[in-house]
């Protein structure tokens, strides 16, 4: 049987991490829009806008999730990479909330999932962190 090029994990995870980055880079646009209207109140006009934006994001976090999941780790990381997966996944969960809040106007829900995405988001980079850490 031939061994797996241990590279190839970190080159991988390291792709969807970058898809990761740039999936939150493209739904930033949509949260402000939200984010102004709970501060203003008022009709918010561009709703489903929002919603379409966030929407096509979790869709894209869910296929980053599933494919996460299915990295096989360097035997020196496979804890961490678990742990990385389960936060991912909390993280996605995150978002999921907010968009709901969305559709649902409820600014209170809105403000716990941006409060959890943030704290979710230090921890997933404590997590990539001591990765590479374990790696080397």
């Amino acid at each position: 049987m031939k061994k797996r090029n241990p590279n190839y994990y970190f080159n991988d995870l390291n792709e969807l991490l970058t898809k990761s980055e740039t999936i939150s880079e493209e739904m930033h646009p949509f949260f402000e829009k939200a984010d102004l209207f709970f501060k203003e109140g008022g009709e918010f006009a561009e709703k489903e806008v929002v919603i379409s934006g966030f929407e096509k994001g979790m869709a894209d976090y869910n296929e980053i999730s599933a494919k996460l999941s299915g990295l096989t780790p360097n035997v020196r990381v496979i804890g961490m990479h678990k742990k990385l997966v389960k936060q991912f996944e909390e993280y996605v969960e995150s978002c999921q909330a907010m968009v709901e809040a969305t559709k649902q106007e409820n600014e209170t829900e809105f403000r716990l999932s941006e409060k959890n995405q943030e704290i979710l988001s230090e921890r997933l980079g404590k997590t990539i962190n001591r990765i590479v850490k374990l790696a080397m």
